[in-house]
């Protein structure tokens, strides 16, 4: 009995120890998209700001940033899976707008987020969007739902 709840205890140390964090791996992702323009100008460099992360399964998260550079940015949902040695980063889907809200609702996120109608003025998206985020095959999906 003593050898079995060894070998379990080994076994769960290292899993532990082999397996990804997912605040390390949202942390690594958001730091891997500094890039350095060298124009000698700091609002010249691309760069990734965290807004939250969102676990959709045991090994794919749905990371929710805004990607910066000079005047311009815009809000992405990125999808993460988590493996033995690190992470994949799977596909991106760029929001040009703000989102308003982000809702887990069983492996899929209810998304609420404003974008631009044609006339619309950089400050003020005007258009109310709503929809369905959730990993398919490997990869995000988006579903555009009524208003």
């Amino acid at each position: 009995m003593k050898y079995l709840i060894l070998m379990f205890s080994l076994w769960l140390s290292y899993a532990d120890a082999n397996s990804v964090d997912a605040d390390a791996a949202v942390q690594t992702f958001i730091q891997q998209q500094y890039v350095d323009a060298g124009t000698g100008m700091a609002s010249d460099n691309e760069y990734g700001e965290l807004k939250a992360y969102y676990p959709l399964n045991e090994n794919n998260i749905a990371v929710h940033w805004v990607f910066r550079v000079a005047n311009y940015w815009n809000e992405r949902m990125t999808l993460l899976t988590l493996k033995e040695a690190g992470f994949s980063v799977s596909n991106s889907i760029k929001f040009s707008g703000l989102m308003d809200k982000v809702e887990q609702d069983h492996g899929r996120l209810k998304l609420t987020w404003q974008e631009y109608s044609e006339d619309a003025p950089r400050c003020c998206p005007d258009i109310t969007k709503h929809g369905l985020l959730q990993a398919v095959n490997g990869e995000l999906a988006l579903t555009e739902l009524a208003n």
